[in-house]
């Protein structure tokens, strides 16, 4: 039997990126948002070319309380910072694609 024939479940967790958070390091923080955006990249390919797939992605906490404080958006030069070390009250987003997409979304 063809192994995509198969039902499986994958979950993969950006979990440096809390540690990040934590250590308020935003090129910490960057090198892994880039990592996880290549995870989340190789999971939307297979679910365009596998119909019957649903990626979820979402946190389960923000940490560092990581915001814009000052800049430009268009030339990129922005300046952030971090409010805190630990966890926040900030809600995080869910994205979805896929079969049943629909049933995952917002925060």
């Amino acid at each position: 039997m063809d192994s995509q024939e198969e039902p499986f479940f994958l979950m993969v967790e950006g979990l440096q990126i809390d540690w990040g958070g934590h250590a308020n390091d935003i090129d910490y923080i960057t090198s892994e948002l880039i990592e996880f955006n290549s995870a989340i990249e190789a999971a939307l390919n297979f679910a365009k070319n596998n119909a019957n797939t649903l990626v979820v992605v979402t946190a389960d906490n923000e940490t560092g309380g990581l915001a814009i404080t000052m800049g430009m958006t268009k030339g990129f030069d922005l300046v952030a910072g971090f409010n805190r070390g630990g966890h926040s009250a900030t809600m995080v987003p869910v994205f979805s694609y896929g079969k049943f997409s629909e049933l995952f979304a917002g925060v």
